[in-house]
């Protein structure tokens, strides 16, 4: 037998909430600092100046653009440059002869019949062949190093007119004059394009002879 009244059932009451345990002499919540050899507590990043780190890096690539213009100014690509005259000349010489050759071989076939179609077709087919044959001949002479893209743009223009001379003499020789009207306006177009680059460059015989 239990002595004393009877027991109701046990209830389930909520444990009571915790406190900050209390320092003496100090305020209340106070927490006293990590013992020692403990890592202290981390603190929060601090933020960046992001507004600076562009300015330096703003001035270093400004800096970087003035070197670079500097150093070109002071030291400049002579590649991209062309020859002096006394590079090129002994290469105008050479080919100048070329042109020579050519106008003596133009001068023998006389004047071009201009009033007989056919018979001028004949003679641009036969006057085409030397254009060829110079064509050939200045293609095998080496230019100065930088002049090499300048004479290869009169090549071209040479070349052009040889194909547009061929085929004006091959219609002419058959009987089609309007056909070879436009031909014939092509070849004076690039007639002149060579004349005024050969003369430019330093040529005296083959700016005539275009």
């Amino acid at each position: 037998m239990t002595n004393g009244p009877p027991r109701g059932p046990a209830r389930n009451y909520p444990p009571p909430p915790r406190q900050p345990p209390v320092y003496r002499n100090q305020p209340y919540g106070y927490r006293p600092p990590p013992p020692m050899g403990y890592p202290p507590p981390a603190q929060p990043p601090r933020p960046r100046n992001t507004g600076l780190v562009w300015t330096v890096i703003g001035t270093v690539v400004a800096i970087a653009a003035l070197v670079i213009a500097a150093a070109a100014w002071l030291y400049p690509d002579y590649s991209r440059r062309e020859s002096s005259d006394s590079e090129r000349r002994p290469y105008i010489a050479a080919v100048d002869a070329l042109c020579v050759t050519a106008l003596r071989e133009a001068e023998v076939l006389g004047d071009a019949p201009l009033e007989d179609p056919k018979a001028y077709g004949r003679y641009l087919l036969t006057l085409n062949g030397h254009s060829n044959a110079l064509l050939q001949g200045w293609s095998a002479l080496d230019p100065p190093e930088r002049d090499v893209e300048v004479i290869r743009t009169m090549l071209d223009t040479l070349e052009a007119i040889v194909f547009e001379t061929q085929e004006a003499g091959s219609v002419l020789a058959r009987g089609e004059t309007q056909v070879a009207t436009p031909i014939i306006g092509k070849i004076r177009e690039l007639q002149a394009t060579l004349r005024q680059d050969t003369r430019a460059y330093g040529f005296e015989v083959c700016s005539r002879m275009a």
